[in-house]
């Protein structure tokens, strides 16, 4: 599978790597080699979702948003770094290349929850765009100030507004995957396989996100280890895409995906052909386990109130990004527990079964 994709895109892969190349040589990007690495990770995703929405029946529309994401982040946001040497209107450029990321990450999830609530069920064009006129909509308000004076971004304060109303942004977003996460958990929707894993990926970008923030305004400053993180994390989906590509051209793929199809007359989930060997898998990470630990971390911001040591805003700031994450995890997490070896059987079959 791998040979016949680099057969297929090898050009586009040589240009793409020999043009990040150029940047790190010349340093017009970073000087670290993790920012690059992840624009290939990317391309690379990019290119594995291109090739699953060929094969994709159910859920397309979804792995379309990804295509756009991945092809919009690896492609024109590398590009993008190009005009950093324009002095002028580097900034300006700067803030509406965000703002388009910003766009999709939002378009995402919008549709996410309208998927969740099966909204425009048979009518999936609505669908996209009342995601994008609700995208549109949270840009607007959070950022229209910036979208009409881009020249307020030059000054400190300017900076800083827009780091606040970037966090906005992402707990915006977070609150919306819970809400996906909880009707999910709850099996009031289905999504096709792997694409459960990829959208818990989805989600842990923004929660990285937002703990950035909070990070920072406590004085930590962790961007090279958030590369790190958002590395491994950019490897985990670029497998899982591959992975998704494996399922969509195996034999039980077309099988799985008309169950899931007809799921809104099932009236829930159903026993899939051909369980795995893995039937019996545990999740990796305890629920309590993570619940303890957050518990534990609010009764130490509560102790650096009342010793003065940080400000009520800050305390509430950090408490509720900690309530959102800690249930956008349960319940992804609890859902991934539930569905995580039907995937894995699709790999590994067992040969009793057949």
């Amino acid at each position: 599978m791998i040979g016949l994709l680099f057969k297929k895109y090898w050009f586009y892969f040589f240009i793409f790597i020999f043009y990040q190349s150029l940047l790190y040589i010349n340093e017009i990007n970073l000087n670290n080699p993790i920012a690059y690495l992840n624009f290939i990770i990317y391309f690379i995703t990019f290119l594995l979702v291109k090739e699953a929405i060929a094969l994709s029946k159910f859920n397309k529309n979804i792995s379309n948003l990804f295509y756009l994401f991945y092809g919009y982040i690896s492609v024109i946001m590398s590009l993008g770094v190009l005009t950093r040497n324009l002095e002028k209107h580097a900034f300006i450029l700067f803030l509406y290349f965000d703002l388009v990321l910003k766009f999709l990450l939002l378009l995402i999830t919008s549709y996410l929850i309208l998927y969740s609530f099966k909204i425009y069920q048979n009518i999936e064009k609505k669908r996209v765009i009342v995601s994008i006129l609700i995208s549109g909509a949270i840009i607007f308000a959070n950022y229209y100030r910036y979208i009409f004076y881009p020249s307020t971004l030059i000054t400190n304060s300017g900076w800083t507004d827009w780091a606040v109303k970037n966090y906005i942004t992402i707990v915006f977003s977070i609150f919306m995957l819970l809400i996906f996460w909880y009707r999910y958990y709850q099996k009031y929707f289905v999504v096709s396989e792997y694409l459960n894993s990829i959208i818990f990926l989805f989600t842990l970008s923004n929660i990285i996100e937002a703990l950035h923030f909070i990070a920072f305004q406590w004085n930590a400053q962790i961007w090279f280890k958030g590369q790190l993180f958002n590395f491994v994390l950019n490897i985990l989906m670029l497998m899982l895409w591959y992975l998704r590509l494996l399922y969509l051209k195996s034999d039980i793929s077309a099988e799985n995906e008309r169950y899931l199809m007809n799921f809104q007359f099932l009236n829930g989930f159903i026993p899939k052909p051909r369980k795995s060997m893995f039937s019996r898998l545990i999740p990796f990470i305890s629920i309590n386990n993570l619940t303890a630990i957050s518990f534990g971390a609010l009764i130490l911001l509560v102790g650096l109130l009342l010793i003065k040591k940080i400000t009520i805003f800050l305390l509430l700031n950090t408490v509720v990004i900690l309530i959102t994450v800690l249930l956008a995890l349960f319940f992804s997490f609890s859902s991934l527990k539930r569905d995580w070896q039907n995937q894995i059987g699709i790999l590994f079959k067992d040969k009793k079964s057949k």
